[in-house]
């Protein structure tokens, strides 16, 4: 993501002619998940060499401690696309937690969001598998969930009624998803798609809607 103007990877790599390891870490969550008994991933081929550096210069005493496994896919759209909508449908999984929801509630966003992901990514040229596969609803379900997830923490606090602003503050670190939502969102329309609940975490993300215009696009009517 550059701006707000949705760049993949693979794209930025073939443009960027020396890597800075530590900044490309910063940016990334590897240390918390590998406080897990293990982390799957998914990795395109191009990308996995870069990461195995990053994890030898960084994380090399976490990897001799934990298992770590990949799955390499030849869909490098699929990864990519996956990779950032799935902090979107993340952002809304963190709403319902702010406003108060239930599981049941939730499982019924991930449901609806994931059908809203594959016809995106489908629209991009991504394969279905990558769509149901790790880089998509793997990732999902992993930040979506996850307590120390950073879209998911975002979407909490507009859930719970903060602006965007003080949302950010309150959660203090990058949540990819801030951009991803506005990128996601032009994809949308430029392909005249029909995603009503990723389209209202947009409008509850940039326009500042509240937080039950995504219950309304997930069907459920005022009391």
């Amino acid at each position: 993501m550059k701006g707000n103007k949705f760049t993949r990877i693979e794209r930025q790599i073939k443009n960027t002619n020396n890597f800075d390891i530590d900044k490309i870490y910063a940016d990334l969550t590897l240390a918390e998940y590998f406080e897990s008994n293990g982390y799957f991933e998914i990795f395109s081929h191009h990308m996995l060499d870069l990461f195995i550096d990053i994890t030898k210069h960084v994380c090399k005493s976490k990897l001799t401690k934990k298992p770590l496994c990949f799955e390499l896919s030849k869909d490098r759209r699929g990864a990519e696309y996956g990779g950032a909508i799935k902090n979107v449908v993340a952002i809304g999984c963190g709403i319902l937690d702010g406003i108060g929801e239930g599981a049941n509630t939730k499982a019924a966003l991930l449901t609806e969001a994931m059908q809203e992901m594959s016809i995106i990514m489908l629209s991009q040229g991504c394969t279905q598998y990558s769509v149901y596969g790790l880089c998509g609803l793997g990732d999902a379900i992993l930040t979506g969930m996850s307590a120390i997830s950073r879209n998911r923490r975002l979407g909490e606090k507009l859930g719970q009624g903060l602006d965007l602003e003080e949302a950010k503050k309150q959660v203090g670190t990058i949540a990819e998803g801030l951009n991803s939502v506005q990128s996601v969102h032009d994809i949308i329309n430029k392909n005249n798609l029909n995603c009503p609940v990723i389209n209202a975490i947009w409008e509850i993300v940039v326009q500042g809607k509240k937080a039950n215009a995504l219950l309304s696009a997930l069907g459920f009517k005022d009391e």
